[in-house]
């Protein structure tokens, strides 16, 4: 073979190597999706198998109210006032489909949160913890649930659980200590360029039945936090309560300058515009019902209604000049603190019930239905044994409740109920707000007479305001808080955050 003929068969072998490497990169990529999706089928035909929170059998036990192995889904709608639903009392139809699930389940018509604002009251509901164990951290503006107070969802997930958190809310975002347990936890704000600057209600759904889709063959914890009703108040065109209404808050009532300045009772509104604030908020509740209507109506339609402990609650309530101002988070009175509470248990019986109880009793409740034993300590109860409708008709639990360091409370099994305020709110002309230290000024209220607390009673019953009153001294020392403490520094506010909560209407 001449030099030339083997040149040729080279240059010919190097051509088809090259040609060979084209054609391999160029199907390269599909290979790789092949490869990607064969391993994701792998997963999920195994999972079943290998994981372990893989979904036991469960046992419902119907002649107790256990129910090991349920899931659980915690529903709390921001802001949401007792009496503005229709199986509190309420007037107008803004609920249907929360009146249908509590006549499903235990409606408890004397819940009581353990503060006025949304990161204070949840913390006690997700570690069943007294106000009082959050020490200088849980002042109004400052607070961070500690990463060493054990939540709900940790314990839920070191028994099995996948644990999922949806929620709206500038408090509850990542790293102020909420989503501590979460195997998936999401946050979203829009920002106050939007109407509204949260995600809505239908968003939260959906994102909650897309979770539940992917998981819904485990044992599962969900936490869904909406936000309507919270400010500012949208209207919805196809809830009005008030459409002949063509003033200055036609469209929306709570924008950040708006609810600030009628926080201050000397700057009051018309009887109009607080019948239209009204209305609008009564349409937010509207809203987000037909929300949790979707919600409960796919649970059913995916076969997890009648395996999941179902619990809809709030944080706290609204004032509307029931005490001479608007919104919440600034004093201790039943229109903010006394919140809906309804817990479904399969095979539970169903009753309304008057029996005072406590936001914090919710984890302790959870864990005795699904039999779940901790090492943690609580200071709330379970509430079994009134979801069994046992027990004596006059058992009530004593209510603690305290807003930073502004004001505490105390309720006793008895209805009577004692506030202390150590602060108030001082307003400058038409835009500042301050908390200033008054002498303490006592309030006495028997709630069986006056749920209204409109007739203050301390200086006809001293006696019992001083009882109450030594109660209430006897828990903070027993739990180790003073009134002065200062905040801690890991509980700063990022300026976003401040941004976004400026546009929920807070100054902080």
């Amino acid at each position: 073979m001449d030099m030339c003929t083997q040149s040729n068969q080279v240059d010919r072998v190097v051509e088809i190597k090259i040609e060979s490497d084209k054609r391999f990169r160029a199907i390269l990529p599909v290979i790789i999706v092949v490869l990607i999706l064969l391993s994701v089928f792998s997963y999920f035909s195994t999972k079943n198998l290998d994981d372990s929170n893989t979904r036991p059998p469960v046992a419902i036990d119907y002649g107790g109210y256990r129910c090991s192995g349920c899931n659980v889904i915690l529903i709390t709608i921001d802001s949401l006032r007792a009496d503005h639903l229709g199986s509190y009392g309420y007037f107008r139809n803004t609920s249907p489909n929360i009146d249908r699930f509590a006549d499903d389940g235990v409606l408890f018509t004397s819940a009581y949160a353990q503060a006025s604002a949304t990161s204070q009251s949840l913390s006690s509901l997700m570690t069943s913890k007294s106000p009082t164990r959050f020490a200088g951290s849980y002042r109004l503006g400052g607070h961070k649930l500690d990463e060493e107070k054990v939540t709900l969802a940790e314990m839920l997930r070191e028994n099995g659980y996948i644990t999922g958190g949806i929620v709206t809310n500038s408090w509850l975002k990542e790293g102020r200590g909420f989503d501590q347990g979460f195997d998936y936890y999401y946050f979203k704000f829009r920002g106050d360029t939007f109407q509204p600057p949260y995600i809505s209600s239908d968003r939260v759904t959906k994102l909650g039945l897309n979770w539940l889709k992917w998981n819904k063959d485990q044992k599962f914890f969900l936490w869904l936090h909406y936000m309507e009703p919270h400010t500012p108040y949208i209207s919805h065109e196809e809830y009005q309560y008030d459409p002949g209404y063509q003033g200055k808050f036609k469209d929306s009532f709570g924008a950040p300058a708006t609810i600030n300045k009628y926080k201050n009772p000397d700057l009051n509104l018309t009887d109009e515009e607080l019948y239209h604030a009204q209305a609008l908020y009564d349409g937010e509740i509207n809203y987000v019902d037909n929300s949790i209507g979707t919600l409960l109506s796919e649970l059913k339609e995916m076969g997890l209604y009648n395996n999941t402990v179902i619990i809809i609650t709030t944080d706290h309530g609204e004032e509307f000049k029931d005490h001479k101002s608007i919104g919440h988070g600034h004093t201790l009175y039943n229109e903010l603190i006394n919140v809906p509470l309804i817990i479904r248990v399969p095979g539970s019986a169903k009753i309304k019930t008057d029996r005072q109880v406590r936001l914090l009793d919710v984890v302790p409740t959870v864990l005795d239905i699904l039999k779940i034993e901790t090492n943690s300590s609580f200071d709330g109860v379970s509430l079994l044994p009134i979801l069994k409708n046992e027990g004596s008709e006059n058992y009530s639990l004593e209510v603690y409740s305290k807003m930073a360091t502004h004001h505490s409370s105390i309720i006793s099994g008895d209805g009577w109920k004692l506030i202390l305020s150590y602060m108030e709110l001082r307003f400058e002309p038409q835009k500042h707000r301050r908390w200033e230290k008054i002498e303490t000024r006592r309030e006495l209220y028997n709630l069986k007479d006056d749920p209204g607390e409109q007739n203050n009673l301390v200086d006809e019953y001293p006696e019992i305001a001083k009882e109450l009153e030594e109660r209430l001294t006897e828990l903070q020392s027993i739990q180790g808080i003073k009134d002065d403490e200062s905040v801690s520094s890991d509980s700063e506010i990022s300026n976003k955050t401040k941004e976004e909560l400026k546009s929920l209407g807070y100054v902080v």
